[in-house]
């Protein structure tokens, strides 16, 4: 297994927990169209204000160094676990799992 087939199978595995079902998606569109109706009726509240503008300054904000430096420590600790699980029976299951969705890549 290549570090990229490793990185791969990792974002599948990621993009398959963290993303809903599709069906998900249908359920919640009808009730987030009146949610937004709501809001614009209302207008938006100063917690929601105060929120939103925090949020669109976060991307030109500098992280401190120490959060970096953690943020490197938990990357690496996470490939590592996944290099070193990849040879036990999990993870050799959920290498199977990724096959099935027709990733034909990944070698052991």
């Amino acid at each position: 297994m290549t570090r990229r087939n490793l990185l791969e199978l990792a974002g599948l595995a990621f993009a398959m927990t963290a993303i809903p079902p599709a069906s998900a998606f249908a359920n919640a569109a009808g009730s987030r169209d009146d949610a937004r109706q709501d809001e614009a009726k209302q207008g938006v509240s100063p917690v929601m204000d105060k929120l939103s503008r925090y949020m669109s300054e976060a991307g030109e904000r500098a992280l401190p160094d120490e959060v970096i430096e953690k943020a490197k420590h938990h990357i690496l600790d996470t490939l590592a676990a996944m290099i070193s699980g990849s040879e036990i029976r999990p993870g050799r299951a959920a290498i199977e799992f990724v096959r099935a969705y027709g990733v034909k890549k990944l070698r052991r």
